[in-house]
């Protein structure tokens, strides 16, 4: 299993105009309904309110997984003038999942990877 993070820190106010971009182009759902990903989410830094981070990280079963989505055709159309707002965004950083632990919907813990 591989998690992908990418960072990025935009103006703080830019903020807000992201994470319309990301809803209006439900950019997270569409990632996973066109690919294999498992889970994604986008997160803002609370601890550094005068540059917050942004993090946007994935969850994928392997690293092919992954690179359907940095070729799927309409990745880079899934959200329109984020590159504006959050500057130059190097690749994600990947990292291989070794240990997982889950909480299941009736209280168990699962464990896997």
């Amino acid at each position: 299993m591989i998690r992908t993070i990418l960072t990025f820190r935009p103006a703080p106010e830019a903020i807000a105009e992201i994470e319309k971009i990301y809803a209006a182009g439900d950019v997270l759902a569409y990632s996973l309904e066109q690919t294999r990903a498992l889970a994604s989410e986008l997160a803002v830094g609370i601890d550094d309110a005068d540059r917050p981070e942004v993090v946007v990280t994935a969850l994928w079963p392997d690293e092919a997984a992954y690179q359907e989505w940095l070729d799927h055709p309409r990745r880079a159309a899934v959200a329109p003038g984020l590159p504006e707002l959050v500057g130059p965004v190097g690749a994600a950083r990947r990292y291989e999942v070794r240990q997982r632990v889950v909480k299941n919907e009736d209280g168990s813990i699962g464990r896997d990877a």
